[in-house]
């Protein structure tokens, strides 16, 4: 219990601490940016610690990402499919949340709207959102933290601790975000391999950005059917890639 709580003691620091600390001592040094600028410095810092924190907690620790078969696109097509509808059903029965104004986060300081979604509609942010963040957030919480927690208690605790601490990134959504968090965990430990919990974040992701960009949902109405059909794609993947795994 002590190296759990010291791991996640480190991982608070690191994750949630340092960034601000690293930001400012950068900016003395700058000087003032522009509002684009000092944003993505911001988001630069916290996910060069966050890769920083995988690579060491990685060496000390010993972890190992894979201990599975390696992936074979023909063995594995229909989990991955599975993986990828779960995502869109997730996306689209969580997607009541742009209807609540208190859930949605505050423009970074400095920024218009028009920055805001000029700067989030780029290809290279784009790219940053749907591709290298689940990558890294994924080495981390899932492929190093988890194996370490399960490790010192359980497989379930494991998942829970790991899924709790990623949450917490994302502030007023973290209940939402802890459930998917959860499920990545689950598939991570049923597969043995990274990719998959990658591929799931990857595909929540892309489907979430798709959503916003052909504006799909309406943040000043609720679509109960839309969120209907998300859950029984999710409800129905998810059952679907259980079985299949349990029978294996």
């Amino acid at each position: 219990m002590q190296k759990i709580i010291a791991v996640i003691s480190i991982v608070l620091l690191v994750i949630y601490v340092m960034p601000s600390i690293v930001y400012s001592m950068i900016l003395l040094i700058t000087g003032p940016l522009t509002a684009v600028s000092a944003h993505l410095l911001g988001i630069t810092v916290s996910y060069f610690l966050m890769c920083l924190l995988t690579l060491l907690l990685k060496k000390k620790y010993k972890v190992k990402f894979n201990a599975g078969e390696k992936i074979s696109c023909k063995k594995d097509f229909i989990d991955l499919l599975l993986i990828v509808m779960a995502s869109l059903g997730s996306c689209l029965f969580f997607s009541f949340e742009f209807t609540m104004p208190f859930l949605q986060r505050g423009l970074p300081r400095g920024m218009t709207i028009e920055t805001y979604n000029k700067l989030y509609h780029s290809f290279g942010m784009m790219t940053a959102t749907v591709l290298l963040m689940p990558v890294c957030e994924e080495l981390l919480f899932r492929g190093t933290l988890m194996n370490i927690f399960s490790r010192y208690s359980n497989i379930k605790a494991g998942i829970i601790i790991s899924a709790s601490l990623f949450s917490i990134m994302h502030g007023l959504t973290a209940p939402f975000v802890f459930i998917p968090a959860c499920i990545y965990g689950y598939v991570y430990d049923k597969k043995k391999h990274i990719v998959f919990p990658i591929i799931f974040h990857v595909s929540n992701n892309l489907a979430a950005a798709i959503i916003v960009k052909l504006q799909i949902v309406k943040t000043d109405s609720l679509n109960i059917n839309l969120i209907i059909i998300g859950l029984l794609i999710w409800i129905v993947s998810l059952s679907i890639l259980a079985a299949k795994n349990a029978i294996e």
